[in-house]
C-alpha cells in the first residue's frame, strides 16, 4: 500500500509534469528506486528526499508526509545551530573550503531562504554556518570584508528559520551575531539589511518605541545617493518603521505613550525616512574595523 511519502512523491511528480525517468535523472536516483519510493515498497533516506525536492522545486517537508517529522528535523538542527553560534569566538578546528567556494554555498542558502525552503536551510545551515566562523577568524586583512559579507548573509538564512518555528531567543542570538560581524563587511547596505532584520526581536519583545529608535539610528548611518540599492534599503526601512509605528498602539507594548499616541522618537523616524532632517551632499562610510574580540 502506498505511503504518505510514495503518495506525496508521486503527486509533485505529476504536478511537475515529470516521467519516473525524468524526476529519478534529475535527482540523480536509480528509476528503480524511485519507482519503488512511489509504490511504498521502500523508504527513503534523508538524501534521497532532498534531492527528489532539488529536483521537484519544493522544500523536502512538502514530501515528508507529517508536519511533526519535518518540525522534528528542524528543531534538531536549530539545537546544533545554537551549539555552534555559542562558540563564535573560539570556533572548533575544522575544514574550511576557499572563499570563492563558500560563495556559492551561501548564494545556494539564499535562494533556500526565498523560496521558504526551511528544512533544507536546517539540514546544511548549522555545518555552514560554523565554516563560515572559521573562515572569518581565518581570513587575511584582504579577505576579511567578503567573509563577514558571507558570514551575515548566512546567519541572515538561518534566522529565517528559526523565526519562522518561533525560536525567538535563538533568533535574538543569531541578529545579535550578524550585528558583531557586520562592521567587518564595511558595507553600508549590508548594515541597513541587519538593522532591518533586528526589529524582528522588538517585534517578539513588544519593544516598539526602541524598535523605532534603532530604526532612526539605521537611517542615520544609511547611504545616501540615486542608486536603485541605496534607496531600496532605505525604503525597506521606511516600510519596516511604519509596520512597528502602526504596532505601537495603546495596550500593544512596552513604551507606547498614553492613548496610543506617537512618541517623540516617532516623529524624529518619520522626519528622517522622509528625508527632512537626512543632510544633502556626500557621505563617507569609511569606517575602522573592529578587533574581532566577543561582544
Amino acid at each position: 500500500m502506498p505511503t504518505e511519502l510514495a503518495r506525496r512523491v508521486a503527486y509533485r511528480r505529476r504536478i511537475a509534469r515529470m516521467t519516473q525517468q525524468e524526476l529519478a535523472d534529475a535527482a540523480g536516483v536509480h528509476v528503480g528506486t524511485l519507482r519503488k519510493i512511489e509504490r511504498g515498497a521502500r523508504g527513503a533516506s534523508d538524501d534521497v528526499i532532498e534531492a527528489l525536492a532539488a529536483a521537484l522545486g519544493v522544500d523536502p517537508a512538502l514530501l515528508l508526509g507529517s508536519r511533526d517529522r519535518a518540525d522534528a528535523r528542524v528543531h534538531a538542527a536549530m539545537l546544533t545551530l545554537s551549539a555552534t553560534i555559542a562558540a563564535y569566538d573560539m570556533p572548533d578546528d575544522g575544514p574550511v573550503r576557499p572563499l570563492t567556494e563558500l560563495r556559492a554555498s551561501v548564494d545556494e542558502a539564499v535562494t533556500w531562504r526565498l523560496a521558504a525552503q526551511y528544512v533544507r536551510i536546517a539540514r546544511h545551515l548549522p555545518s555552514l554556518v560554523g565554516e563560515l566562523i572559521r573562515a572569518f577568524h581565518l581570513a587575511s586583512p584582504e579577505e576579511e570584508a567578503e567573509a563577514a559579507s558571507l558570514l551575515v548573509s548566512a546567519l541572515r538564512t538561518a534566522d529565517a528559520v528559526a523565526y519562522k518555528y518561533g525560536a525567538r531567543d535563538l533568533s535574538a542570538r543569531l541578529v545579535e551575531l550578524m550585528r558583531w560581524a557586520v562592521p567587518h563587511a564595511g558595507d553600508p547596505l549590508l548594515d541597513a539589511a541587519v538593522a532591518y532584520v533586528r526589529t524582528e526581536v522588538f517585534f517578539a519583545a513588544r519593544a516598539y518605541v526602541a524598535g523605532l529608535r534603532a530604526l532612526e539610528a539605521a537611517v542615520d548611518k544609511a547611504a545616501v545617493g540615486p542608486a536603485d540599492a541605496v534607496l531600496a534599503a532605505r525604503g525597506a526601512l521606511c516600510m519596516r518603521a511604519a509596520v512597528i509605528a502602526g504596532a505601537r498602539r495603546p495596550g500593544r507594548g512596552r513604551g507606547s505613550t498614553p492613548h496610543g499616541g506617537p512618541t517623540p522618537g516617532g516623529r524624529r523616524t518619520r522626519e528622517r525616512l522622509s528625508g527632512h532632517s537626512v543632510r544633502t551632499g556626500q557621505r563617507t562610510h569609511s569606517r575602522s574595523v573592529r578587533r574581532r574580540q566577543p561582544r
